[in-house]
């Protein structure tokens, strides 16, 4: 049973990463007669304030057409972690479902700290209403 699970799950995932990479490449997150296709952040319609992962999906759409600008002004600090992100998942991929050993990064506790640090004064910089902090602001 926890065979078949594992098939499945080693399946699916890529097939559901697969998905919603194609429907994010062909539906653009800043079209307005699209945009309803996605959520509101919580964070900006409560306190209007831009969290720390306001305008990841348009970055990653920029990404996907390959406007770097325009990513790293929606969003800088994913374009910073998300080499991380995909290693540390295709680490957790491959360790679970096919039992194979990526090379193993070992982080230590001062790196999150810098990380949650740099996440942090990255989103206190970018809603700041001044030159250049705003260059950091993503376009609603």
């Amino acid at each position: 049973m926890k065979n078949r699970i594992n098939t499945f799950f080693a399946v699916f995932i890529p097939l559901l990463l697969l998905g919603g990479t194609i429907f994010l490449f062909f539906h653009n997150p800043s079209n307005t007669a699209q945009n309803s296709l996605y959520p509101k952040c919580p964070t900006y319609k409560l306190f209007d304030i831009h969290c720390l992962f306001c305008g990841t999906t348009r970055s990653l759409y920029s990404l996907l057409h390959f406007e770097f600008v325009s990513a790293v002004r929606q969003n800088a600090f994913l374009l910073l972690i998300l080499p991380l992100l995909i290693y540390e998942f295709l680490n957790f991929y491959f360790k679970n479902f096919f039992d194979i050993n990526l090379y193993h990064i070992h982080y230590s506790n001062v790196f999150w700290i810098v990380v949650l640090i740099i996440g942090f004064l990255f989103m206190i910089l970018r809603n700041i209403d001044y030159f250049p902090f705003n260059f950091f602001t993503p376009f609603l």
